[in-house]
């Protein structure tokens, strides 16, 4: 018996050798095929071929991994992403103008089968860079370059951003996407208002808004009632409408506007011509638009008022379903370049530049404005001063202190005549040489020798 199986063995061993070369060899071949390490940060989706296709229910993570070499693995970078798009659009007034806008963005790991299987590893080209540019030319449509170069730049990225959240919601498709199978412990398990309602998907995003929501009873009532996908429909339509009778209301108060300011302008040149019927007429069109213009604003306020009331409650549902439906999350969007033809470009920086020195000469008047408030509080000052010291001082006090300062003076070694009487009220009046010499008499006789000494002896004090 062991002689038969040696001998078997023995025939049977150049096929056993050539057999275990041949797997060798196939296993040395498939290698890269079947070990896959998957780099740090990204994770794969494997294509099933003999097993119904992409796997949309799991995501392989990083590290070496083993798979059946007919098989397919793409990996996919998780990381924070920078995507840059360059595009040209026409802004409100027509122009022309060329922009970059920047989007920064991270793909969710659970829906990495779902972005697989409906865009590919090319993705970005595919459905992100699309779905960017068309919002960024829907919002720079309703702008003016001079927006752009102004603090309105931040609010214009702000509204991008938002039109392109709610365009890479896709929320119309949402039934009939392939969505990966969530696990029990994730459903909500009660009764839903709709038979739309009663699906895996649905009742893990009324789960997630029935925990974090629950205090607020006016938007989980109002699910329980009307249902989640028809109240998300209905604020979504609720929304388009919003926007677009703001775009119209916007456009009617810019149009008021504009006719507002030429008939101020009509108005000033009737009143240099002094043509009192015409300066009439206008002002009672100038009052008629002024009314219209607070009417559209009014309605404008309310109804932003109403809408932002019921976003709030929209904002709760957006959240519910972007946490776990939303294929890629967007982090922040950015115009980074801008290129404007050179003379409107130049308009621009005129115009800024003029709005600066207006400003300017604004503070000047301001500054002016308060340096006259501040010279009229110091004179006031300094009359009630004058006022009080006036109404506390007497006459008689007055001459007793001329009289001091006299005395004072005629004490000084400098050359001075004081003339005794001649002031008012017989105060003393005092000459002093004030930077000249005065000429010495001339004695051409007695009589004028005796005047001149009388004189002497009567005008200036002995020391």
């Amino acid at each position: 018996m062991l002689a038969r199986f040696k001998r078997s063995l023995d025939e049977k061993a150049p096929r056993i050798v050539i057999s275990i070369l041949f797997v060798l060899f196939m296993l040395a071949y498939l290698a890269p095929r079947i070990f896959i390490t998957i780099p740090a940060g990204q994770e794969a989706v494997v294509f099933r071929r003999m097993l119904g296709g992409t796997d949309v229910d799991r995501a392989f993570q990083e590290g070496l991994r083993i798979f059946f070499p007919w098989d397919t693995v793409t990996p996919y970078n998780l990381r924070e992403q920078v995507f840059p798009v360059e595009m040209d659009a026409l802004t409100a007034d027509g122009l022309n103008i060329r922009v970059t806008v920047t989007v920064r963005f991270q793909p969710k790991s659970r829906l990495l089968g779902t972005l697989h299987k409906e865009h590919g590893p090319n993705y970005v080209q595919t459905f992100l860079a699309p779905e960017v540019e068309s919002s960024s030319r829907h919002i720079l449509g309703t702008s003016t370059p001079s927006e752009l170069y102004s603090t309105s730049r931040n609010l214009i990225e702000d509204e991008i951003e938002r039109d392109l959240q709610h365009e890479l919601r896709q929320f119309d498709s949402f039934q009939t996407r392939f969505w990966p199978e969530p696990t029990a412990d994730m459903l909500y398990n009660g009764e839903v208002a709709n038979p739309s309602d009663d699906t895996p998907n649905v009742r893990m995003m009324l789960k997630y808004l029935y925990d974090e929501a629950d205090a607020d009873t006016a938007l989980t009532n109002s699910v329980r009632n009307v249902g989640f996908i028809h109240l998300f429909e209905r604020f979504i339509k609720g929304e388009s409408n919003y926007e677009a009778a703001m775009l119209y209301m916007n456009r009617d108060l810019d149009r008021v506007a504009d006719e507002i300011e030429a008939l101020k302008r009509d108005i000033s040149m009737a009143g240099a011509k002094r043509d009192l019927a015409q300066t009439g007429f206008y002002s009672a069109g100038l009052d008629s638009l002024n009314k219209v213009h607070a009417d559209l604003y009014f309605g404008k306020v309310e109804l932003n008022k109403e809408f932002r009331e019921g976003d709030k409650y929209f904002e709760k549902l957006k959240e519910a379903y972007d946490t776990y439906f939303s294929i890629v999350e967007l982090k922040d969007v950015l115009i980074s370049v801008i290129e404007l033809p050179d003379r409107i470009k130049e308009a621009i920086q005129s115009k800024l530049e003029q709005e600066q020195v207006a400003q300017e000469f604004d503070f000047r008047l301001d500054r002016e404005r308060k340096e006259a408030e501040r010279k009229l509080i110091e004179g006031k000052g300094i009359r009630d001063f004058q006022d009080m010291v006036a109404a506390g001082i007497e006459e008689g006090l007055l001459k007793w202190k001329a009289i001091e300062a006299t005395l004072e003076l005629a004490r000084s070694p400098n050359a001075k005549m004081v003339i005794i009487g001649a002031g008012k009220d017989g105060l003393p009046v005092i000459l002093g040489n004030q930077g000249w010499d005065f000429p010495k008499p001339m004695v051409t006789d007695g009589g004028s020798q005796a005047a001149m000494t009388d004189t002497t002896s009567a005008g200036t004090p002995k020391e």
